[in-house]
């Protein structure tokens, strides 16, 4: 009569249970501070920085071990493309020609657990591929950071991931 439960609870248990053995994730930036580009206003940079210390926060909730902690401070940012203006809209558009006009993203981070610090550092991270051909259109209304998380999401792999005891 009642409907079988259990495959849901059982679902709900497994995404949960990597929030509840999480390392913590502290990402820092000044939005009023001058950056290469991260938005034309600054709504839009502010805007943009929040979205990627959103996401290096889900990474580490999903990948650090209890007890680890990263600290991350986004220096720079260069989103991918350049702005042009446009004569058809109000807004510039950002356009990709797909020839070293990928991300730039400069941040400083230190990991740690409970008794030392595993790594740390000062990185510009770039990936020349990026944007790859075919990727650089918006136009299915994809996430317009894409490129710069992709990029957070390579870093996070080969230095937080390949720390000792650091990720799961």
């Amino acid at each position: 009569m009642y409907p079988d439960l259990r495959p849901l609870l059982i679902t709900l248990a497994a995404a949960l249970a990597p929030c509840a053995h999480a390392g913590s994730v502290e990402v820092n930036y000044d939005a009023r501070a001058t950056f290469t580009d991260a938005g034309t206003t600054p709504a839009e940079r502010e805007r943009h920085l929040a979205a990627l210390a959103g996401h290096l926060k889900r990474l580490g909730e999903r990948r650090l071990v209890e007890g680890s902690r990263l600290s991350v401070e986004l220096v720079d940012l260069d989103l991918t493309g350049t702005l042009r203006p446009s004569r058809r809209t109000a807004q510039d558009l950002r356009v990709v020609t797909g020839r070293a006009d990928g991300p730039h993203i400069e941040l400083r981070y230190t990991l740690s657990d409970a008794s030392q610090v595993l790594a740390s550092g000062r990185e510009t991270l770039f990936d020349a591929s990026l944007p790859r051909v075919g990727d650089a259109r918006n136009s299915d209304g994809g996430d317009p950071l894409r490129h710069e998380k992709s990029l957070l999401d390579h870093w996070f792999e080969a230095r937080i991931a390949s720390a000792p005891a650091a990720t799961r």
